[in-house]
């Protein structure tokens, strides 16, 4: 089906793009939530009369996704988690605790704009991944995952692991994380 998109598209198009999507995908879901109309004359002519209406919406959407954008760089988030032998974490850090990391401080994060680059996280470390705000704008942020416990108790803890019963051992616990404001500003 060809549809006339009324607004960017990520690896679709762009504003007045004319476009050949399966029918579904336009009926189901761009022109209900208004994001492209089906080509005909009428609405060919329609268009043209919001064209520049429709042009000054998507400048202003992408100057808000990069004041958005500015925002959510100058945070780091930092996972504390519990941790096994080695730097193995208990459980995985995945994009829903990124996204919720960025709710619980007060930031509008969608699951569906955030992927972890080498996908969910198992180990103590620093990982990549990308924040798209916008078609045109994504961002690749950091996050840390670090242990819960300073350095000499793990290896405290992995010894006295390492002769435990079963019984002695403590089941694990899920992660806990905070953002830290990277520029010490608390706009949060």
């Amino acid at each position: 089906m060809r549809v006339l998109l009324k607004e960017k598209i990520l690896n679709l198009g762009t504003v007045g793009d004319h476009v050949d999507v399966r029918s579904g995908y336009a009926r189901n879901f761009l022109i209900p939530q208004g994001k492209a109309m089906a080509v005909n004359q009428e609405n060919l002519a329609e268009f043209e009369k919001i064209r520049k209406d429709l042009e000054a919406n998507e400048s202003e959407k992408l100057a808000l996704a990069q004041k958005r954008a500015d925002i959510l760089k100058k945070q780091a988030i930092v996972f504390e988690s519990k941790v096994r032998e080695g730097d193995q974490i208990f459980g995985s850090i995945t994009v829903s605790e990124i996204v919720d990391m960025y709710v619980k401080h007060g930031h509008e994060v969608l699951r569906s704009e955030l992927k972890i680059i080498d996908g969910p996280v198992k180990s103590l470390g620093e990982y990549n991944y990308l924040l798209q705000v916008h078609p045109d704008l994504s961002l690749q942020l950091k996050f840390k995952v670090i242990s819960d416990q300073p350095i000499e108790e793990q290896t405290k803890t992995s010894r006295k692991k390492a002769t435990a019963t079963p019984e002695e051992v403590e089941p694990a616990q899920e992660a806990d994380a905070e953002i830290k404001d990277v520029d010490g500003d608390d706009e949060a």
